[in-house]
């Protein structure tokens, strides 16, 4: 399957990075196809909770990165971190029958941030 969301515009210089910044986002491209494509909640909620536990241990890893190499933006890097969890976490919840917005637009909410 072709990668839809990564580019090579998207890079950062760091290969490790870019590698994980790659794979998270043929991952999202994955679940889109499955939410278009109609895939149970059960099979959703699987791909969500595999995307989840990369995003965690990629934020993790840039955020060591970042904090190793004294990035002067690191703040608000991580608080851009924070608004990604969050939007998962929404997404996580729709796919799991709890959260209040839709499917789609949890969806895309995480999508755009990414």
């Amino acid at each position: 399957m072709a990668n839809e969301l990564w580019t090579a515009d998207h890079s950062v210089f760091v290969p490790e990075l870019d590698d994980e910044h790659e794979e998270l986002c043929l991952a999202l491209e994955h679940l889109r196809r499955d939410v278009w494509g109609g895939k149970n909640p059960k099979q959703l909620a699987t791909a969500v909770a595999s995307i989840a536990t990369h995003l965690e241990a990629h934020l993790a890893n840039e955020e060591r990165l970042m904090r190793r190499s004294r990035y002067s933006g690191a703040h608000w890097h991580e608080a851009q971190h924070q608004a990604g969890r969050t939007k998962l976490a929404a997404l996580v919840n729709t796919i799991n029958g709890i959260g209040n917005p839709p499917l789609f637009s949890a969806l895309e909410a995480f999508t755009v941030w990414l």
